[in-house]
């Protein structure tokens, strides 16, 4: 069965550990700019939000990318940008609703959640429970 990111905003304390987290796991150093996953904060709303790609049923990112660098398999559903073909030409970035597709300027890559082969970093340590890994459907 295929698993999904489950996001409870209402239990997102704004700690920004799973940026931390991810950033380590895929560049061995702590830099939330290097991270797959956001949170947002909205200090008039008073909310912190964890953005990640949710490998959309049609994703933005996918058909704006001129370059065919970005794909999603599809049994995985998990999104790739093959850095060879991308132009960074950013469409991607401003494709995508949810603001998952980010630009990691020191490796001068576009950068989107790969659930880290399954077993998503950012779960593991998000205490409060606000990014859950579950079974879809």
């Amino acid at each position: 069965m295929t698993k999904v990111f489950l996001i409870n905003t209402d239990k997102c304390t704004g700690c920004k550990l799973c940026e931390l987290a991810c950033s380590f796991c895929k560049t061995d150093s702590f830099k939330p700019s290097a991270s797959r996953i956001r949170i947002k904060l909205s200090t008039k709303k008073g909310i912190a939000a964890p953005q990640v790609c949710l490998q959309c049923e049609t994703c933005l990112c996918v058909e704006a990318c001129q370059e065919g660098a970005i794909s999603k398999d599809k049994i995985t559903g998990v999104v790739t940008i093959e850095q060879s073909k991308c132009t960074r030409c950013k469409e991607c970035i401003f494709a995508c609703p949810y603001g998952a597709v980010s630009h990691d300027e020191d490796k001068d890559e576009i950068i989107v959640c790969d659930r880290c082969g399954g077993n998503p970093e950012c779960v593991k340590i998000c205490f409060p429970g606000a990014i859950e890994w579950v079974d879809k459907g």
